[in-house]
């Protein structure tokens, strides 16, 4: 029962310290913590550790009863939410209906993430092109499959 009391203390302390954050810097490096729910940490080498003098870094987020409340963030946090369309929207994309299976073989992994990853690109410049008629990703990979297999089926 030791560990659910060291767990108590540990959401209490993340609660009485959200919206407080640390950093680290080594030249052009800064490393930072912030506790929001969870602690989230970032890794960065655009930013300052410190804002500039006026300027303050707030988010909104919500409280247990639903209202807004504005909680004091790292100055690169409204960067990452501002420009977050890279990697992890589509790391999002690929996990909606990944091709990988389980395997205890590494390279098997990579191999079938590397094609998620090739098909979400296609997805991509699919929907950028005059031919585009709006599809998601399953409807995406269910026109890929059968146009990969139309000649080889009887």
């Amino acid at each position: 029962m030791w560990y659910m009391q060291a767990r108590s203390q540990v959401e209490a302390c993340q609660a009485e310290n959200r919206g407080k954050y640390n950093f680290r810097s080594n030249g052009p490096v800064l490393c930072s913590n912030w506790n929001d729910r969870k602690a989230v940490y970032f890794v960065s080498s655009m930013h300052r550790a410190q804002p500039l003098p006026g300027q303050t870094s707030t988010v909104m987020r919500q409280d247990g009863t639903g209202s807004s409340l504005p909680l004091s963030c790292p100055p690169l946090l409204p960067d990452y939410i501002a420009f977050m369309r890279g990697v992890d929207r589509g790391d999002q994309l690929v996990s909606y209906y990944s091709i990988g299976r389980k395997s205890k073989k590494w390279w098997r992994k990579i191999f079938f993430y590397l094609i998620d990853v090739c098909i979400l690109n296609a997805l991509v410049m699919y929907s950028r092109s005059a031919f585009s008629r709006g599809m998601d990703m399953y409807h995406f990979k269910m026109e890929l499959a059968y146009r990969l297999v139309d000649g080889f089926s009887c």
